[in-house]
């Protein structure tokens, strides 16, 4: 059907191949080519057609999966009953008076390759081979019309309508009654059907049902015991099994052969698409071309004739019968050609009369010596007038520039030495460009040849500032040429460009009206088109000037800032390095040596000197007097200041690549100084300043930067500004800022032995499975906990990163399923006792990390929600580790979380005494006193109540918490127990987590000693 409908266009196209390309439209139409109203009609039939083949693929693959399914269920009946006749040795009966029935199984539907055909062809084959012995029973119409074209007089008897749907038993049962009611007696009864090897794959496959004489004679029937009443319902019952078989299978063939034909055809489709788009586009492109031909062709023809009726208007006007016939003098001749020169519209006006074969032979196309500069942004083809004819067709402002030529370095060099002159022609008395310049001689290039600008008064300054050749209109009428104006001296090219000119191809976005108006000005006019700005983006009521600040060294000094930039390189640089320490250590000496020559502003100076503060006043036992300057006094000044600069230059102004790191560095001060909305929002800020710079996009060959390490430079600033908004926004419970269209490359690692930072952004890149938007599986977060324990940390900051990670990753798993597995409990666990040891380990050398607080306080969290004995038992660890970190750090926020931790233990030991007191109340009810009941252990057995009290009760002298019961054979450790490090208000639970601790001696015990107490 796809051939039948795409052949006549498809012969047309490939006639259209072969004509020559000199053809023209009518004579196309005349050759009876296909035109391009016909082709588009096929191909617009053909991508229906692809459409509905596409859709009966789908279909049919639905189809597909259910027809296998009652395939497979449908087995199960045929089986059994070969299995049934194997076992019997069942053989069918010949007879030479009777003959067999053959059973044809196929569909009523189309549209499936050759699986119908193939089955009629197999049924012919076997009645060939003995003519007359066959009768047939078809069912499906399709191999039914194939049969009765070959024999019609064998068919006795067809159905129709059974495959329209998966072929039930009741179908086969209804088929098997009609055939039984046949009046003929059959040897054998034979089923031909469509055996389904595979989706790709079937063939013709018989299968017998046997007559009753068959049955009764098989050898082995005795066996079975089959009465002669049931014989006739078994013979029946076999051929619905068998029909049933047969069906299922051929149906299943059926929609297997449909997809694989649908899918064909498609692809067929898909192919004739492409080339009837080739020929349609090939065709398209003929037609333009010829159009193209015949407009500049008639276009031509009219300004040939325009320009011989102004010459013959020219001649006979001006000029006078003697000069007709005499001949002009050369010093005439060479005035004439200097005063005409210039105007290439308007041939030179010579005292000789031209005749009709001398404006024939100078009719030829001459090209144009310079374009006009529509013409030249859009690269169309301009004739040198002014106005153009592409100008005036498309009313473009017609103007000329003067783009200068590259030189050769000899010209340059006499031209240098000559002191500039003759580097333009001089037009003086007529003569354009002597053999000597003033200056004497040397080599004189000749102006170029400018075409006039129109609308622009005498001469001057083009619009981009080049000089513009002018022309005057003498008495006479005719045109002469003046030299352009010197043109005046280029200013000193600055290193960087100008703010709107740097983000200008970075903002030209679709949905940005401001890109829209500069790219409607550049359509309407290139030369005048307006710049890239904030038109009509708000009233304009209050301009925006920069904020005043005082500079840094005003109150830093060189030695402070020196030893501030040491100390953030070797502690907070290792982690994160998104700068370049050599180089920014230069500059630095440049901000206090020579302040003209320092790159560096003076916020990213400042954001380097605060993180250095917190490391100087931390760092050391005590708060000195230089200290308690470079806190109270000193880390204000620079926070605010570099506060209103970032604020004032990078929010205000297109920012830069130092704008986004010194960001970074103010995230990292407030994550370790204030509070998380603040940091949250600071991240934020440095993610929209990395897609206005542009850093998240890798750099081609056309703009790599001037220095190699400054590549290096860019992509570890923007995965680091990624990776703190991401961890920020994660632990804040905020949205993170996603870009689009990130293709910056991982940074390389670095040879150094102190550098982790790819160590760092590689864990970034293990944690990306967090994000809110991914689904909570439980396989997902057991393989991410597995990932991480597998990875290795060289720093503690890496190793409380990664403890921190894992607790969130719990977090997330108790979304997706209440209960975890020991072994995922076990890895976490495992993870926060190291995040633990670490934050231990920088708590002693008082380095002043986030995670240091974060990761103890989290870990006690994380093991009272578990609830679990393993999670449990380590819970004295995390509060020790916990209070050491109070105790290195005196701050009041430390002090809170600590309080809040011990509030929180205290809640979930109040419930487990709730629990306590539950479990001790049922076996109070069972262990009633009675006679009955049974002897009760040696620990439950009542005792006097002065000697029970006094092994139970054990005072809070004794180093114990008041009130804590422990069994008789702890008293004696826990009076010996060294005072603990927590306050008189916690409770100690490490007699709780004891594995040897006896509850049911506890629960029966308590009633006693409260009445021992009371008493």
């Amino acid at each position: 059907m796809l051939s039948r409908a795409a052949r006549p266009a498809f012969q047309a196209g490939a006639a259209a191949t072969l004509r020559p390309a000199a053809v023209t439209i009518p004579a196309l139409q005349t050759a009876n080519y296909a035109t391009l109203r016909e082709i588009e009609g096929r191909l617009k039939s053909i991508r229906n057609i692809e459409k509905i083949t596409k859709t009966m693929k789908i279909v049919a693959s639905t189809k597909l999966t259910r027809a296998q399914r009652a395939m497979t269920e449908s087995r199960s009946y045929g089986s059994t009953s070969n299995t049934v006749f194997e076992e019997a040795e069942t053989k069918p009966v010949e007879s030479e008076n009777k003959k067999t029935l053959l059973v044809v199984c196929s569909s009523d539907k189309g549209l499936c390759g050759g699986i119908h055909s193939g089955l009629t062809r197999g049924t012919r084959r076997l009645m060939d081979k003995t003519p007359g012995d066959y009768n047939l029973v078809v069912i499906g119409e399709k191999s039914k019309a194939q049969l009765s074209r070959s024999n019609p007089k064998d068919i006795v008897l067809s159905f129709a309508g059974i495959g329209k749907d998966v072929p039930t038993f009741s179908d086969a049962q209804a088929i098997a009654d009609q055939i039984s009611l046949l009046p003929t007696d059959y040897s054998s009864i034979k089923i031909m059907y469509n055996k389904f090897l595979n989706a790709q794959s079937y063939e013709a496959t018989i299968v017998e049902a046997y007559s009753e004489e068959a049955i009764a004679a098989s050898p082995n029937s005795a066996a079975f015991e089959v009465d002669e009443e049931v014989l006739a319902n078994l013979r029946e019952y076999a051929l619905a099994n068998a029909l049933f078989w047969a069906l299922a299978e051929g149906h299943a063939c059926e929609q297997s052969a449909r997809r694989n034909a649908m899918d064909n055809a498609s692809k067929n489709a898909g192919d004739m698409i492409t080339r009837f788009q080739i020929l349609f586009n090939r065709t398209r492109q003929a037609v333009i071309t010829n159009e193209l031909v015949d407009i500049i062709t008639g276009a031509s023809a009219s300004e040939e004739a325009k320009m011989d009726s102004h010459h013959q208007l020219d001649i006979t006007s001006n000029a006078s019968p003697l000069q007709q016939t005499s001949h002009p003098s050369p010093q005439q001749t060479a005035g004439s050609d200097a005063a005409n020169i210039g105007t290439p519209s308007q041939a030179p006006s010579k005292p000789i009369i031209t005749t009709t074969s001398n404006s024939s032979s100078n009719s030829k196309r001459q090209r144009a010596k310079q374009a006009c500069e529509p013409c030249r942004l859009r690269k169309r083809r301009c004739d040198g007038n002014a106005p153009c004819d592409m100008c005036s067709q498309f009313e473009y402002k017609c103007y000329f520039e003067k783009h200068p030529r590259k030189r050769s370095k000899l010209v340059l060099g006499v031209e240098g030495t000559n002191g500039g002159a003759g580097a333009h022609g001089d037009v003086n008395g007529g003569q354009v460009g002597g053999g000597v310049g003033a200056g004497g001689g040397g080599i004189v290039s000749p102006p170029p040849l400018v075409a006039p600008v129109m609308g622009e008064g005498a001469g001057g300054l083009a619009r981009n500032g080049n000089p513009v050749a002018a022309f005057d209109s003498g008495a006479s009428g005719s045109t002469v040429l003046r030299p352009p104006p010197p043109p005046p001296p280029e200013p000193a090219k600055e290193d960087s460009t100008g703010l709107e000119d740097a983000t200008k191809l970075r903002s030209l976005e679709a949905n940005s009206g401001l890109a829209f108006a500069r790219y409607l000005g550049l359509r309407l006019d290139p030369s005048s088109g307006p710049k890239l700005f904030t038109f009509g983006w708000n009233l304009g009521i209050s301009t925006w000037s920069a904020p005043v600040t005082a500079p840094i060294t005003e109150f830093v000094s060189w030695d402070q800032m020196f030893a501030l930039a040491q100390l953030y390189f070797e502690n907070v640089h290792p982690l994160y390095g998104f700068l370049d320490r050599k180089w920014t250590m230069e500059q630095l000496r440049l901000r206090w040596a020579r302040p003209e020559a320092c790159r560096v502003p003076d916020h990213m100076l400042a954001g380097i000197a605060a993180l250095g503060i917190l490391w100087a006043t931390e760092g050391g036992d005590g708060e000195g007097e230089g200290r308690g300057f470079l806190k109270r006094d000193l880390l204000p000044r620079l926070v605010d200041m570099a506060k209103r600069a970032l604020e004032g230059t990078s929010i205000m102004q297109p920012p830069c690549l130092t704008d986004v790191q010194s960001w970074n560095l103010r995230s990292l001060f407030l994550r370790l100084t204030d509070h998380p909305h603040a940091t949250w929002m600071a991240t934020c800020t440095a993610m929209h300043l990395v897609e206005s710079t542009g850093i998240h996009r890798e750099q081609t060959s056309a703009t790599l930067p001037d220095h190699p390490h400054d590549l290096e430079i860019r992509r570890r600033t923007f995965w680091i500004a990624r990776m703190l908004n991401t961890w920020f926004s994660f632990e804040h419970g905020r949205t993170r800022v996603a870009l689009r269209g990130i293709t910056c490359r991982l940074p390389t690692a670095s040879p150094r032995e102190d550098d982790y930072t790819t160590d760092y952004i590689n864990l970034y890149s293990v944690s990306c499975c967090l994000d809110p938007d991914r689904t909570n599986q439980v396989e997902q977060w057991e393989d991410f906990i597995r990932q991480l324990e597998g990875l290795e940390a060289r720093h503690d900051g890496i190793v409380l990163s990664k403890a921190n990670l894992a607790l969130c990753g719990y977090r997330r798993m108790r979304l997706a399923v209440p209960t975890l597995s020991s072994e995922i409990l076990g890895r976490i666990i495992s993870i926060g006792l190291k995040g633990l040891e670490a934050a231990q380990r920088m708590a002693e050398q008082r380095k002043p990390w986030w995670h240091v607080a974060n990761v103890p306080f989290q870990v006690i969290c994380v093991f009272l929600a578990m609830d679990v004995r393993e999670s449990l038992a380590h819970l004295a660890t995390a509060m020790r580790t916990l209070e050491d970190v109070v105790e290195r750090f005196k701050t009041v926020a430390m002090k809170e979380a600590l309080k809040t931790a011990r509030f929180l233990v205290r809640l979930s030991k109040k419930r487990k005494d709730e629990d306590s007191g539950v479990l001790g109340q049922c076996l109070r009810k069972v262990c009633e006193p009675c006679l009955d009941c049974d002897p009760q252990p040696e620990n439950l057995q009542p005792g006097p109540v002065s000697s029970l009290a006094a092994q139970l009760h054990v005072h809070q002298g004794n180093g114990v918490p008041g009130g804590v019961i422990v069994p008789p054979g702890d008293a004696i450790a826990a009076q010996v127990t060294p005072p603990g490090t927590t306050s008189s208000d916690d409770w100690n639970l490490d007699i709780l987590n004891d594995s040897n601790f006896d509850w049911n001696y506890f629960l029966e015990s308590m009633p006693l000693v409260h009445m021992e107490t009371n008493m």
